[in-house]
């Protein structure tokens, strides 16, 4: 493996060398067998997931505040209690990716989708304060001003 820079997003790319087609006669041709160490992964370069959890219990562990510029939330199995400052809570809503691409361009190339996973019901621990209820009265919920929907 050989690795490139693209030229316009400085983004290191890892990629098999080309090679070229064989020539084509008339009959069928076996594709061509490719070195199995070039397939398979290395167990020793993988993340243990148990060491993982451990490490993040011990550096994101203890209190998440949530207006934090750059700061990642811990996993879902870190014990931690959230500091509220105005940003939701991960244990209400999680991306599916925190460092997005800034051009339409590297979105586009990178075809990375981001989802969120919502979960409006999830259960404070003790030490957190429940999330605010807002009730308007007579003017009802808050609604879409094209759609209506809330």
């Amino acid at each position: 493996m050989e690795v490139m820079k693209n030229w316009r997003s400085d983004i290191s790319i890892r990629c098999l060398k080309w090679q070229p087609p064989a020539p084509v006669t008339g009959k069928y041709q076996q594709p061509q067998q490719y070195d199995q160490s070039q397939r398979r992964l290395d167990p020793d370069q993988m993340p243990n997931p148990i060491s993982v959890i451990i490490e993040n219990q011990n550096s994101a562990g203890g209190a998440f505040i949530t207006n934090e510029q750059g700061l990642l939330p811990p996993l879902v199995t870190t014990k931690y209690v959230v500091e509220d400052q105005g940003n939701s809570s991960p244990r209400y809503v999680r991306s599916s990716m925190y460092c997005i691409h800034a051009t339409a361009d590297l979105l586009k190339t990178t075809a990375l989708s981001i989802t969120l996973n919502a979960s409006p019901m999830a259960r404070t621990v003790e030490g957190e304060y429940e999330p605010p209820i807002v009730n308007f009265g007579e003017l009802g919920a808050i609604r879409s001003n094209r759609c209506k929907a809330q």
